[in-house]
């Protein structure tokens, strides 16, 4: 107070001073609250965590304890496939159990010797389930891969397949009539990485604005769409809710491999953008609207627009 009136302050402005000193005493009684209340959070937060790494039998290495592997195994297989190689998987818990006990379904067979006949200058693998850490480690996988559906199984091993190896993911019931390498070729030429499939046709049949094929994928070894679609995927088949995603099984394929395509190829137009998208009939189903385009870009949806 000395110092304010040498300062020449008036008589309001030291009449205040008590209630400045008062505010300032609450303000810090508040930050030591809030301070211990933050210490008491972080302690408590760090007990429940601890108690329940000791209830589950977890370590900071849980990779390792849960698989008996290190994360940075390289599979046996690696370095001995050609990048020039048409990847199927088939899996069946009665006739096609494992490579050395698989019969497969007449259609099946047939579509497969197509792919084999027409395969030009490709190798042709059918992966099986006992040979599929063989080719990938499990890092590479969903941690509960082999409780998934055998067509889940196969997407989310497709992904970890063309980013180690390369080659064309290709669905073993498709009937190829002819070789692919022109296409190949074609994505070499380019100096591109990826090259697939996009369908718009205004929900149907998919249901959805936009989809992206899975059923005939093109990639080069370790190529920066694969790859980073591979590192999209990875744990997704572990969520049991995949709020961030409409659809849990298209976050293995659809809804990860559009978004990404679009990031690298800005000539392609949004999915919202593209006037081949129409407005549904009357009481659509949810995700036939415009508004449900991959890039979730709703507040460009034909609603939004029009208000």
């Amino acid at each position: 107070r000395g110092a304010m009136r040498e300062a020449g302050a008036t008589r309001d402005e030291l009449g205040e001073v008590p209630q400045l000193e008062s505010d300032l005493r609450k303000s810090m009684d508040q930050e030591k609250y809030w301070e211990g209340r933050f210490r008491k959070d972080a302690s408590y937060w760090q007990t429940r965590v601890a108690k329940m790494e000791a209830k589950a039998n977890l370590t900071h290495r849980p990779y390792e304890q849960i698989t008996g592997l290190k994360a940075h195994e390289v599979p046996e297989l690696y370095g001995q496939v050609r990048e020039k190689t048409i990847w199927a998987y088939w899996y069946h818990p009665d006739d096609c159990k494992s490579s050395l006990d698989c019969t497969l379904p007449p259609v099946v067979q047939l579509c497969s010797e197509t792919i084999r006949k027409n395969k030009g200058t490709f190798d042709f693998r059918i992966v099986h389930m006992d040979e599929v850490e063989k080719y990938v480690n499990k890092m590479e996988l969903p941690m509960r891969w082999k409780e998934l559906i055998p067509a889940h199984q196969k997407d989310s091993l497709m992904n970890a397949l063309l980013a180690r190896y390369g080659g064309v993911a290709m669905d073993i019931s498709t009937i190829l009539l002819r070789p692919i390498d022109d296409y190949w070729d074609e994505m070499v030429s380019h100096q591109a990485t990826f090259m697939g499939y996009m369908y718009r046709i205004n929900g149907l049949p998919w249901r959805h604005a936009e989809t992206t094929s899975v059923w005939f994928l093109m990639s080069r070894r370790e190529g920066i769409f694969s790859t980073a679609v591979r590192n999209q995927v990875i744990g997704m088949g572990d969520r049991r809710e995949t709020g961030a995603y409409h659809h849990w099984y298209l976050a293995l394929g659809d809804q990860t491999i559009t978004p990404i395509l679009h990031m690298f190829n800005y000539s392609l137009p949004s999915c919202t953008h593209d006037t081949t998208i129409v407005r549904p009939p009357q009481a659509p189903q949810w995700d036939q609207k415009v508004s449900m385009c991959p890039e979730h870009e709703v507040r460009w949806s034909e609603e939004t627009s029009l208000q």
